[in-house]
């Protein structure tokens, strides 16, 4: 597994579907906006924000990213403040 260092989180990108059951092909608006989603997978001992954690959904713009290929997988590698949106269940307050 991929360990981040300083400031940087490392992102595991989530494919979004496209098509649905009956086989229309739906408009990708986050791809659309050079926006991509994906999931922490480890963050930097430097990291100050606390809005997000491993395991989270985050939301971040695709030119802010460095993408590495380990174990077979594509990883985002980006600065914390690239991680714009972090999504929170909301059954948790």
């Amino acid at each position: 597994m991929l360990q981040a260092v300083g400031k940087k989180v490392v992102i595991r990108p989530i494919k979004t579907e496209n098509e649905t059951k009956s086989g229309l092909i739906l408009s990708n608006m986050e791809e659309d906006l050079n926006v991509v989603r994906g999931e922490v997978m480890s963050i930097g001992d430097r990291v100050e924000s606390k809005n997000f954690e491993v395991g989270d959904t985050v939301h971040l713009q695709k030119n802010t990213t460095n993408t590495i290929f380990h174990e077979g997988e594509d990883f985002y590698i980006v600065e914390e403040d690239g991680v714009f949106t972090a999504v929170k269940d909301s059954t948790e307050n």
